[in-house]
């Protein structure tokens, strides 16, 4: 055969791949038939499934530097119905979110693999918690180019005070938030894992749950760089974990305003008994530790 006749019928080739790539009802009938033969479940995924700002780009990152022959994914929600609640409440379309991250698409096509194979595969979950108070307000400057579109310009001209800040940051993520409630809404009906029916070890700062057909380890941000070594070991078998940073707040173009909040922001003192009196603060976190987080805060009235 002739290389112009070889390259002439790769040509044709790749003419009807493309034919068949547009048409819908082939292409319904190749997913399905790759679903068929490749469920997720067969491949043992790992899955980073946690709330936003707790550190889940640190654990890829830190997984990334070791050859562990399965795919992992990172997602924030499982739950249809909250992604699309928490893109509608942060003023931001699905096709917009996209451009930022692949949280909200990753998390339907876990979800929807989830729910069909959950009692065929063993899954394998990772989480952490972290002070609740810190975790919606590295949330909220995660996010404040949607709050607040001209951010920089407002606060380059002294426009910005950290009063100002805190209103908006009340509006959007308020003492009873989902945060508070994530694991009784996403954790529990996504892996069938209650993670408040059982004590959690503070002084570890891990712990491994085990399901039939899950397990979850969860960490506390706060133990990581401790406690990473060993809950890894346990849970993936990986000796000496090492944790690497990534996505940090001194890296990001709002740095210099998130600190003035820090420095300068008050807090109303119903807000802060709220989210730390909540059930989620006063498992993970002893009296004293929580003590610990309202002395770092400026509270109000």
């Amino acid at each position: 055969m002739s290389v112009s006749t070889s390259l002439n019928k790769g040509f044709s080739r790749t003419l009807l791949y493309r034919a068949i790539k547009k048409t819908s009802l082939l292409n319904s009938l190749y997913a399905a038939l790759k679903y068929r033969f490749a469920p997720l479940y067969k491949k043992n995924p790992l899955i980073i499934y946690q709330m936003g700002k707790v550190g889940s780009e640190t654990i890829e990152r830190s997984l990334a530097c070791y050859d562990l022959q399965r795919p992992v994914f990172r997602v924030h929600s499982l739950v249809k119905e909250h992604i699309n609640a928490a893109l509608s409440g942060a003023g931001i379309s699905f096709e917009d979110y996209r451009q930022r991250s692949r949280h909200a698409e990753h998390g339907l096509y876990i979800a929807k693999e989830v729910r069909r194979d959950m009692h065929r595969g063993h899954w394998q979950v990772i989480t952490m918690v972290r002070d609740p108070v810190a975790q919606n307000v590295s949330s909220f400057f995660q996010l404040i180019d949607l709050f607040i579109p001209n951010f920089a310009a407002l606060e380059q001209a002294g426009e910005l005070s950290a009063t100002d800040l805190m209103e908006v940051f009340l509006g959007h993520y308020k003492a009873d938030s989902n945060f508070i409630h994530w694991f009784d809404v996403e954790m529990k009906p996504s892996f069938g894992i209650d993670v408040f029916a059982s004590e959690f070890p503070r002084q570890a700062g891990y712990k491994v749950y085990r399901q039939p057909h899950a397990e979850l380890l969860l960490m506390r941000l706060e133990d990581v760089d401790r406690c990473a070594p060993t809950a890894f070991l346990e849970f993936l078998k990986i000796d000496n974990f090492k944790i690497v940073k990534q996505n940090e707040a001194k890296q990001k173009k709002y740095y210099r305003l998130y600190k003035k909040f820090k420095a300068e922001a008050v807090f109303p003192l119903h807000y802060v008994d709220a989210v730390y009196g909540s059930k989620y603060a006063r498992h993970f976190y002893s009296e004293a530790e929580l003590a610990t987080f309202c002395q770092r805060l400026r509270i109000g009235k």
